[in-house]
């Protein structure tokens, strides 16, 4: 708890309970109070200092000054008290300094490992401390531990080691550690890798901390995953240039990836940074499979960022370097990336065959044992948007559904949750919301469970809101939406936010806000239209919501150039789905001025293209305006 200063009143206050009420001397308490200006912890351990200093003896029920008050007599800082109080206790100081070595709290077991004291010795060293309030005793000895009051009792103790006699201590206990405490170390390697980079052992250090670093990324423990791998690093810094080194950097920063993304998103500056460092390892080290990981990082981060064009040409290049040799896992990394590209591009055709090259080079064993993740998965997230849009809405389930059977199987938390919620927009493309949610419900309990923020924090917001808005809870859905929408920005993430804001849009204009939805829109096109960025997959969708908020506000002629160029659009990509909803959009349009005709001739083609879906929402609403027309 954070306590703030005291007041002079309150101050004085303390001091009294610590002295059980005895007063001091006027000029004492006035030096204390002032000293410790305010601060809990320093009124209590000056007092405490003060009381065992020798300048003060008992009469009746108050102290007095054995003499008057030499200059200097009260320590002027918090750690010169403790100090003070710790130099008054030797040789229990030496006990006290093994003890701030071992850590904030320290066993009785370990500590007589390590002191040269006999058990009997040590026992009333350790009296002495709790005795003295320096440190609190849990159980009794030998099974006692002890925990410093705080951990500027601690601090203090360990910095009146000279440094040498501190790197000692260290070696000392980290040689008990591995001799005696085997299954602790196994269990908590990044203690043993402590004390050994306190001793200065970097050679032992370095692997046990990139040990810690694996066993805390397996437990999705990732905050304390990024942080033993970045003491890694840095001891790996301190290092001279080798190759060893470089290689022994790279078995480090690929599960620090792994860490960030889990923790941040694909999309965050820190998976940049590292990619970038792995890029420039890999080619120094020629190691094909580590300039996969980096080069495949770097692309699915630029991706995420929204900058679709641009991440194009890291997949190209990926694709090209792969193709040099005969290395079927970067051929496979290498097409999974290039369709990830294309799709987003608006690149339809192109992006299902390089999936399906993709899937043909799949062998399930060796995926397993590469360095790509569960690559089937990633390829279906993608498949079954693809297989919608390009007019098959039940292959499209049936892509969705063999994917997170698959995904279920596979085990990685990540990619099951990423397919139940991006991976999932089939069914909010077929309007079926009541499917959509049960799969967002269990992509939140999976990433809740094991401590995935970016997917509770943004894909699962934003994949309910869609759900609520196709069943016309519009309140729920704009707010789950912007909630959504606002966190995948802050991770630096843009990617697929045009189709959110559309959908934000007709959230806010079934509302009847057509000015604000409009806006977005706009917004939605910009960012589309931005040199490198380019995500055209959803922009037919975009601009048909556009002409039919113009329609809701009268503006037919507006309104019908905005569902041409989305009609355009759609045919240009053989995008069917999507032409077919802008065409019965249009067609109502047509209908509204008398143009029976025109709608039916634009509609029919369309609809009779179909071989499938005919039980969806976008299928019926053609048909029934098509009988409507034949009438």
């Amino acid at each position: 708890m954070g306590l703030s200063r005291l007041g002079r009143r309150q101050g004085a206050e303390l001091v009294a309970k610590v002295t059980g009420g005895m007063a001091l001397p006027a000029e004492v308490l006035e030096q204390i109070v002032a000293h410790t200006d305010g601060v809990p912890l320093f009124v209590e351990e000056l007092t405490k200092s003060v009381l065992e200093s020798g300048l003060l003896r008992e009469v009746g029920d108050q102290y007095k000054l054995q003499a008057p008050l030499p200059a200097l007599a009260i320590p002027t800082s918090l750690r010169d008290s403790l100090l003070a109080r710790l130099d008054r206790l030797a040789p229990v100081k030496e006990i006290a300094q093994i003890g701030a070595c071992i850590g904030r709290e320290f066993s009785y077991e370990l500590l007589a490992c390590i002191s040269t004291l006999r058990n009997e010795q040590l026992g009333e060293a350790l009296r002495k401390l709790t005795e003295a309030g320096l440190v609190h005793r849990r159980g009794s000895p030998p099974d006692a531990t002890y925990t410093f009051k705080h951990a500027l009792v601690q601090d203090a103790a360990y910095d009146s080691l000279l440094k040498s006699k501190r790197a000692q201590l260290h070696a000392q206990i980290a040689k008990v550690l591995e001799r005696d405490f085997p299954e602790r170390v196994a269990d908590e390697p990044e203690l043993l890798a402590h004390h050994y980079t306190q001793a200065g052992n970097l050679a032992a250090a370095i692997p046990l901390w990139q040990k810690a670093g694996e066993l805390s990324l397996a437990r999705r423990a990732l905050h304390e995953a990024i942080g033993h791998f970045q003491k890694a690093l840095a001891l790996i810094e301190q290092r001279p240039p080798s190759p060893g080194r470089d290689g022994l950097e790279l078995s480090i920063r690929e599960p620090l990836h792994s860490a960030w993304v889990g923790l941040r998103s694909w999309a965050a500056p820190e998976v940049a940074v590292n990619a970038g460092a792995i890029l420039e390892r890999a080619k120094s080290q020629g190691n094909p499979r580590s300039l996969l990981v980096g080069m495949n990082a770097m692309c699915v981060n630029i991706n995420t960022q929204g900058r679709i064009s641009d991440a194009l040409e890291w997949a190209q290049r990926l694709l090209a370097e792969v193709n040099k040799g005969k290395d079927i896992d970067l051929q496979i990394g290498g097409h999974r990336n290039v369709m990830n590209c294309r799709l987003h591009l608006g690149h339809l055709l192109e992006a299902r065959e390089h999936g399906n090259l993709a899937l043909a080079l799949c062998d399930p064993q060796r995926i397993e044992r590469a360095q790509l993740g569960d690559v089937r998965t990633e390829i279906g997230v993608w498949s079954s948007q693809l297989t919608w849009i390009l007019g098959y809405p039940d292959q499209a389930v049936q892509v969705s559904e063999e994917r997170d059977a698959h995904a279920r199987g596979f085990g990685n938390a990540l990619t099951l949750s990423f397919a139940l919620t991006r991976g999932a927009y089939a069914f909010d493309y077929r309007c079926e919301p009541e499917r959509l949610l049960e799969r967002v419900s269990e992509a939140d309990r999976l990433a809740r469970e094991q401590s995935i923020p970016f997917i509770y924090q943004m894909l699962v917001p934003t994949t309910e809101g869609l759900a609520r808005l196709r069943t016309g809870q519009l309140p729920e859905a704009i707010s789950l939406l912007r909630r959504g929408i606002e966190n995948w920005i802050k991770l630096g993430a843009h990617v697929t936010i045009p189709y959110l804001k559309a959908a934000l849009a007709e959230a806010l204009a079934l509302q009847g806000d057509l000015d604000a939805a409009l806006h977005l829109i706009d917004e939605c096109v910009e960012q589309i239209e931005r040199p490198g960025w380019q995500e055209r997959v959803d922009l037919a969708e975009v601009l048909r919501l556009k002409g039919w908020m113009l329609m809701r506000q009268g503006k037919s002629q507006e309104a019908e150039v905005q569902l041409r160029t989305s009609i355009d659009c759609a045919r240009q990509q053989q995008a069917k789905s999507w032409e077919l909803r802008s065409s019965t959009t249009l067609a109502e349009l047509l209908v509204e001025r008398g143009q029976r005709d025109v709608a039916r001739e634009l509609l029919a083609p369309i609809y009779g293209w179909f071989t499938e879906g005919f039980d969806t929402k976008d299928l019926k609403d053609a048909k029934a305006l098509l009988q409507e027309l034949s009438a």
